[in-house]
């Protein structure tokens, strides 16, 4: 008789499912994954500013939090978006 594994299941499934989606992003256009690195180069340096300005900022009493909100305004519009967000941070 025939033995049902569920957790082997879900990860064929999972493999599957992601090989799928690979194939699927293969046929984006080449400006979107431009568009995508500078995004998630952005996102990387904005995340590196903001842990440097809590780290140097405590002192002052200065804190970013690190949530989607101040990921995206990183991830658009790089270090002055992180410098507005503190901008905002003292005034508030």
């Amino acid at each position: 008789m025939f033995s049902f594994d569920s957790d082997l299941f879900r990860v064929a499934l999972l493999i599957l499912c992601g090989i799928g989606f690979l194939f699927a992003i293969s046929f984006l256009p080449s400006g979107f994954w431009k568009v995508a690195g500078k995004v998630v180069l952005n996102c990387v340096v904005g995340f590196l500013v903001i842990f440097a300005i809590n780290f140097f900022g405590a002192d002052a009493g200065l804190a970013l939090p690190f949530n989607w909100l101040t990921l995206a305004v990183s991830g658009i519009l790089g270090i002055p978006g992180v410098a507005a967000l503190a901008v905002m941070a003292i005034l508030i």
